[in-house]
């Protein structure tokens, strides 16, 4: 079965506009999105708004987003960075408007699980 954290899913939409990614993850091994995630959406020149959910990640990770011309909206939900990270991330796309909720104590948790204690 394909799911969106494999490029085979990613190559059968080369028009897509928008996406929403939340966690599917229940095990480290199959938790996505992730950073590997982020490498895949590179490939979809198109997207325009970007929506993550429940992850955690890093300002390397996202700046690589700078590589999708068309991206004007970036939601971040539940979403593990850090502020200076953000910071950063905000200053590197001013075309994109970003904006983020941070995760709730139980979601935090769930994170720990996933990708090990931040």
């Amino acid at each position: 079965s394909s799911d969106v954290c494999s490029s085979d899913l990613l190559q059968k939409l080369p028009v897509l506009e928008s996406l929403m990614l939340g966690q599917n993850g229940l095990t480290p091994e199959t938790a996505c999105p992730n950073d590997e995630t982020i490498k895949l959406l590179l490939e979809v020149k198109t997207l325009k708004n970007l929506m993550l959910m429940e992850t955690r990640t890093n300002y390397d990770s996202l700046a690589r987003l700078k590589q999708l011309p068309e991206l004007t909206r970036l939601t971040l939900d539940a979403v593990d960075v850090s502020d200076a990270d953000l910071d950063r991330l905000t200053q590197d796309l001013p075309k994109v408007m970003i904006s983020r909720t941070k995760p709730s104590e139980a979601q935090a948790k769930r994170l720990d699980q996933l990708f090990g204690k931040s």
